[in-house]
């Protein structure tokens, strides 16, 4: 039985107790945040080669016969946990949307388990991020890339069949009675700020990024419509798992 990560809970619980005023979580975090709290997405963070958005991939053996999502009826997937939006969350709503069905579905826990039980033939299919290869130098970078030292053949021994819808990436949030000048007086100086050289380098310490955008609430309801598919109540959902 999969349960709410600790931080997970904390980080959206912290706005009901009144110990948050601002914090970056995730896309998830933001969904149950917003409609527990009314806290409100105000930025979102760019990733490398200036991705805004992301999604989750399928993958499975190179020589499994498994080609493509559609292929995904009747096998053993794993998928991360229940709160995971590109481990999960995305790819179990598509498999809905497509009627499909797997024999089997168990929780890794983490991108790499998933990855690494692809790999040793303990589940037939996985879901797990998808980053692009590096613009410049090819490198890939999806969630395989996790176990390549452990295992230098994975990217011939693992492909990807398919991938989920895109979403933003995830945002800086505000509680919902933060005052409106203030937050726009914090906006701009986050923006100046990752603008120079300091403020680059301290994302992207931080929070492995590289920059941040605008972005508003609207921007999420694709995620929103994507967890109608699990009866619109995440608390219930995931207790569920």
């Amino acid at each position: 039985m999969a349960t709410f990560p600790t931080s997970f809970i904390a980080v959206v619980e912290s706005f009901g107790s009144g110990k948050a005023d601002i914090a970056a979580m995730n896309t998830f975090s933001y969904i149950l945040a917003h409609q527990k709290y009314g806290v409100k997405a105000a930025l979102k963070v760019i990733r490398r080669d200036g991705e805004t958005t992301y999604r989750g991939q399928f993958i499975a053996k190179a020589n499994s016969g498994i080609n493509s999502i559609d292929d995904l009826r009747g096998k053993k997937v794993a998928f991360v946990d229940a709160a995971s939006t590109s481990g999960y969350i995305l790819p179990k709503a598509l498999l809905d949307k497509k009627g499909i069905k797997p024999a089997e579905e168990v929780f890794a826990m983490r991108h790499d388990n998933v990855v690494t039980m692809v790999y040793q033939d303990q589940v037939e299919a996985g879901a797990t991020y998808y980053s692009p290869p590096d613009k410049k130098t090819g490198e890939i970078l999806d969630a395989r890339a996790r176990v390549s030292k452990q295992y230098p053949d994975i990217f011939s021994a693992v492909k990807i069949i398919g991938f989920t819808e895109s979403i933003p990436n995830d945002p800086f949030v505000f509680r919902a009675d933060f005052p409106d000048d203030m937050k726009k007086e914090l906006i701009q100086a986050l923006l100046d700020f990752q603008s120079t050289p300091a403020g680059k380098e301290t994302l992207y310490a931080t929070y492995s990024v590289e920059g941040l955008a605008p972005t508003t609430d609207k921007d999420y309801d694709v995620l929103r419509k994507m967890i109608a598919t699990f009866g619109g109540d995440l608390e219930k959902a995931l207790k569920k798992k």
